[in-house]
């Protein structure tokens, strides 16, 4: 069965939530949802299924979820500069 969904912005799309370590391992994934999905259902639905951030430890999220005492999410507003951060040595 193929699961293929329809976002609000009229393209074809599924919601994937993927947890990996600093070495580039897979941890955790669940997919399925649509893609029109809000990221916090499919976060709420993950920790009904087993996953768990560890007490102590923190995430890095994108904007789409919610910032909380387990998820580090940018500022909303805040234009980052991710060329210039990924020189090393800028003065």
């Amino acid at each position: 069965m193929s699961l293929v969904y329809r976002c609000r912005k009229g393209f074809t799309a599924q919601n994937v939530l993927v947890v990996y370590s600093f070495d580039f391992t897979f941890q955790y994934v669940l997919a399925g949802w649509a893609g029109s999905v809000h990221d916090s259902r499919v976060l709420e639905d993950a920790k009904k299924k087993g996953f768990k951030i560890p007490d102590g430890k923190y995430y890095l999220a994108d904007a789409g979820y919610a910032s909380s005492p387990s998820l580090l999410v940018p500022y909303r507003g805040v234009h980052y500069h991710f060329k210039e951060q990924a020189q090393p040595n800028q003065a």
